[in-house]
């Protein structure tokens, strides 16, 4: 064991020594400084180096010149505030080292161990090619939106559907437009944010799965919502307005990510660029009531599409049963 070399001291250091630079000593923390342990500056640790100032109580190593190599050698200029910021920085990478070893091994393709529930489409990736396909198709869309005689072949509408067979596509193409200018702006920060999260972890076909999915189950509620409001002659079930299933999907992505952190970890959100701390379920909590008070309201009232909101509440459940299915593993560590 290392002790001070203080002769009134003689302690046992039990962490990493701080050695002077100036006599070569090895000190424990009350004595490391030159003055706490009497230092003769005689600079046993620095041959080549010189005193500068005779009268001077510290001496400054110099610079040498080594013929052989052809170069300056600069003299060891260790601290012990260096050695500490060292032990910082070593700490910090020990710790970072420890948290990558505990969690769970990413699925791969080749992966036997998720059984009958193994997924060829989950894989981890540092790409976010969908991610940046469905941002770009967010903005070419809402460029065609603006042209009113693209618009009904770009936005959903069941009874556009039921009445003009070119109208299929906007099963589709509605899960990508936005329906204004803030929708589009929020959409494509939604996006990046959840999505690059989603793709980084589980891979690019999963964040495509997933956004369809929960996209399509919202299309289909709206379908249902829609022909239900045909049949039995409710007029405001049936919603004349063209209607953007991309919230849908955003939400449904939405509630993936916030069952994966933990519905008790409490979470930063920014309600009109000002930070509220609030855990995970609330915010759930909150984008399930806010989307079934208007899905009610749209009943009594003009103006408000109960459909939409309806797909909207569909697209949280699809986050919820896609978290069931794939993403408990991942925060279990089960594959």
């Amino acid at each position: 064991m290392v002790k001070c070399d203080t002769p009134d001291c003689n302690e046992t250091l039990t962490y990493l020594p701080f050695k002077c630079r100036y006599c070569g000593g090895t000190f424990c923390k009350l004595h490391r400084l030159p003055e706490n342990h009497d230092c003769t500056f005689s600079m046993n640790d620095n041959p080549r180096a010189r005193t500068t100032v005779a009268s001077s109580t510290t001496s400054v190593p110099e610079e040498s010149y080594n013929p052989a190599q052809n170069n300056f050698n600069t003299p060891n200029y260790t601290t012990p505030e260096d050695t500490e910021k060292q032990m910082e920085r070593e700490m910090r990478d020990y710790i970072r080292a420890q948290e990558r070893q505990s969690m769970p091994p990413p699925p791969t393709r080749s992966s036997r161990a998720m059984g009958e529930n193994y997924s060829p489409f989950i894989s981890r990736t540092n790409k976010m090619q969908v991610t940046y396909t469905f941002m770009g198709l967010s903005a070419f869309f809402f460029v065609l939106t603006l042209f009113p005689i693209l618009e009904p072949y770009i936005l959903f509408n069941a009874l556009n559907l039921f009445s003009n067979i070119l109208a299929i596509p906007t099963l589709v193409t509605s899960m990508f437009a936005p329906s204004d200018i803030f929708g589009l702006l929020f959409a494509e920060l939604m996006l990046y944010s959840i999505g690059k999260s989603i793709e980084m972890q589980f891979g690019s076909k999963f964040m495509a799965t997933i956004y369809l999915a929960c996209g399509g189950l919202g299309v289909l509620s709206i379908v249902l919502v829609q022909s239900l409001g045909m049949i039995l002659s409710i007029g405001r079930l049936l919603d004349l307005f063209l209607i953007s299933t991309q919230w849908c999907a955003i939400l449904g992505m939405m509630t993936f990510l916030l069952h994966l952190v933990g519905l008790n970890r409490e979470m930063r959100m920014y309600l009109y660029f000002i930070p509220i701390k609030l855990k995970a379920k609330y915010i759930l909590y909150f984008l399930i009531a806010y989307s079934s008070v208007f899905a009610i309201l749209g009943i009594f009232f003009t103006g408000i599409s109960t459909a939409s909101y309806v797909g909207q509440l569909m697209g949280i459940l699809g986050g919820k049963l896609m978290f069931n299915k794939f993403g408990r593993r991942v925060v279990t560590g089960i594959y």
